[in-house]
């Protein structure tokens, strides 16, 4: 919940709007790992449906993460 986040979400709604209206599909959900407090436990179990994961693979941790859960 700061500023990023709303930024984030209100350019998300422009684009499911955009998309919706193409025909195209998008993913159900936009995560950033620098959002979630226990990345780990969130890969383990993560929401249904497509998701879509900001990160930062040049740092070692994120690399790292999604090497082993992608």
């Amino acid at each position: 919940h700061n500023m990023v986040s709303h930024i984030m979400h209100y350019l998300r709604k422009i684009n499911l709007k955009t998309f919706s209206q193409s025909g195209c599909v998008s993913t159900g959900s936009l995560i950033s790992l620098d959002w979630i407090k226990n990345v780990d436990k969130f890969l383990d179990n993560p929401p249904e449906g497509t998701i879509e994961i900001v990160c930062h693979p040049e740092l070692a941790n994120d690399f790292v993460r999604i090497k082993k859960h992608f």
